[in-house]
């Protein structure tokens, strides 16, 4: 994987832990990951390529920054956590746009 996708991958992930240990404060309850939904993305990512993987990811942001919207109505501090999920879905869809024009150019021989 591209140094530059694998970081914002990597930024997400680490703001997505920190969503969950603001919510932990609030249920007081300790989830875990879904390996299922981990291994299904990985699985979508290797066979169909990294696009359609991230595709997918923006896809659920843009559901949970509308579930974030309303959740802010009851737990104003979850704004910040909506605007985090803003950005996400603003840093996947760059990497589509990047991950496109890579393809175009490398993976066509115009090298």
């Amino acid at each position: 994987m591209d140094p530059h996708n694998r970081s914002v991958l990597k930024q997400i992930s680490d703001d997505e832990l920190k969503h969950y240990d603001f919510w932990k404060k609030y249920t007081r309850q300790d989830a875990k990951p879904n390996k299922l939904s981990i291994w299904k993305y990985y699985l979508i990512s290797r066979i169909f390529g990294i696009t359609f993987g991230i595709k997918l990811m923006e896809k659920v942001e843009g559901k949970v920054q509308a579930i974030y919207e309303e959740i802010s109505k009851y737990v104003p501090a979850a704004i910040d956590i909506e605007k985090d999920e803003k950005e996400h879905k603003r840093k996947l869809i760059d990497l589509i746009d990047e991950t496109d024009l890579d393809m175009l150019f490398y993976g066509s021989g115009f090298e």
